[in-house]
Parts: structure tokens; C-alpha cells; sequence
């Protein structure tokens, strides 16, 4: 199965794991496991190789060399850019194609149109054109493509959190609550890349606005607690004390 081991490790380093995110992946016990699968020392069950195969979107044939046909290939040079996708079929089947982009050159598997302004801190904004690697792990800070897959769903870019016990979708904008990462959510992509658009007046405007607001409101909090005779070492200490009760 030297076929099976070669493959294998060639469609994970593709998609930028490492061994540990397959036994992850796989739930299994042992990374090792995955290095004596890449070995040819050890052979995945039947059950295993159905989760590569569709993790990876190839064939359980393409897998252990029977054939060596990809499935459906992009035009040379090219991204699928996805639109809503539908619940049960392959990532990058040819239905939930909406374009084709030539910006292969960034190792990219799919691109994906931002919509909305969850992700403006972070300087990306509506109308940009993501770029990701297909997967459906992530480490903490990744900014990941997500979303509750139902009989359609479009996914949301936001950073993958991991905070002790808690796992979160945080968008980088505070107009935007976190998102409990919960068992409806499925990881499709990482982010690699971000085509911008021109900014726009609006955008710009809109940025002035909510500055003034945030500004105006700090105003108010400094006022109130200079009444008061509080310091922001004072100030400081108020707010971690009202932290910890809230975590009890």
C-alpha cells in the first residue's frame, strides 16, 4: 500500500496539516498511526478511508491507486469561486460553482465572496473575494470559512477561537456577538489570502460614524468615573472584578 501512503501524505500537506490533524481527524488514538498509514506499514479500515476520501474530496480508488482521476478538474490555472451550498455534496462539486477565478498561483482551493462587515476589523470587508485551503480543522486564531449546514447554507468567515473549554466563531467587529462553535457548525476552508476591492465612500463613512459613536461614548465613561474621583487603575480593577463574578 506504498500507493495508499504516498497519496495520503500528499493530499494532507496540500491542505497544510500535519499528522496530528488526521488522527484528529479520524478520531484516532495515536499520531503514529497516521505515520505508519504514510509508511505503508499499517492500512487504514474500510470505514477510515471513506472519511479521507471525502475529507479530501478524491475517490476511495484514487486513494489506494486504482485509478488516478481527481474527480472533476478546474480549468488550469483557476478557483471555483462557491456560492450557497447544498447540504450533502462535495465542497467542490461542480453545482456549487458560481465562477471561475484565475488565482490559482495563491495555492488556494476555492474562493468565497465576503458579504457583510463581521470581519471589517480585521480589514476585510464586503465584496473582497477570500481565498481558502479546504479543510475541516482549525487551530486557534484561524480565520476559518463556517457555517450550520441545513438543506442550503452560505458560509461566514470569522477567527476559530479556543478558549479553555469554550470554542467560538468571533467576528472582528464588536457589533458582532461570538458564536458558540457547537456540533451544527462544519469547517470547510482557511483562510490564506484576501483579494480587497476598491473602498468605497460608504465604507469610509461609515467607519468615521462608528468611530464618533465609540468616541463619544468612552467620553461619557471618563466623564462619569472622574465624577466620581475613580482613576483608571480603579476603573481597571472594577472591571476585573465584575469579569470574575461573571464567570462564576
Amino acid at each position: 500500500m506504498y500507493v495508499l501512503g504516498k497519496r495520503l501524505k500528499q493530499l494532507r500537506e496540500q491542505h497544510r496539516m500535519n499528522q496530528s490533524d488526521i488522527r484528529k481527524l479520524l478520531n484516532l488514538s495515536s499520531s503514529s498511526t497516521i505515520s505508519q498509514y504514510e509508511s505503508g506499514e499499517r492500512v487504514p479500515s474500510i470505514d477510515n478511508l471513506k472519511r479521507l476520501a471525502a475529507f479530501f474530496e478524491v475517490s476511495v480508488d484514487y486513494l489506494i491507486g486504482l485509478n488516478n482521476d481527481l474527480g472533476p478538474e478546474n480549468n488550469a490555472g483557476t478557483v471555483p469561486l462557491i456560492g450557497s451550498i447544498r447540504a450533502g455534496t462535495p465542497l467542490l462539486a461542480e453545482e456549487n460553482w458560481e465562477d471561475a477565478l484565475n488565482l490559482a498561483e495563491y495555492g488556494a482551493d476555492f474562493a468565497l465572496t465576503v458579504i457583510g462587515d463581521s470581519m471589517s476589523w480585521a480589514g476585510i470587508y464586503e465584496g473582497d473575494i477570500a481565498l481558502l485551503v479546504s479543510q475541516q480543522i482549525a487551530r486557534h486564531g484561524d480565520i476559518v470559512a463556517a457555517g450550520v449546514e441545513n438543506d442550503y447554507w452560505a458560509a461566514t468567515l470569522k477567527f476559530f477561537i479556543q478558549n479553555g473549554r469554550e470554542t467560538l466563531l468571533r467576528p472582528a467587529n464588536p457589533l458582532y456577538p461570538d458564536i458558540p462553535y457547537t456540533s451544527e457548525y462544519r469547517i470547510i476552508g482557511k483562510l490564506v489570502k484576501v483579494i480587497k476591492q476598491p473602498p468605497s465612500l460608504h465604507d469610509y463613512q461609515a467607519m468615521l460614524s462608528h468611530k464618533y459613536m465609540l468616541d463619544e461614548s468612552w467620553s461619557k465613561a471618563i466623564e462619569k468615573a472622574t465624577q466620581h474621583n475613580l482613576d483608571g487603575e480603579s476603573v481597571l480593577q472594577m472591571i476585573e472584578l465584575f469579569r470574575q463574578i461573571n464567570r462564576q
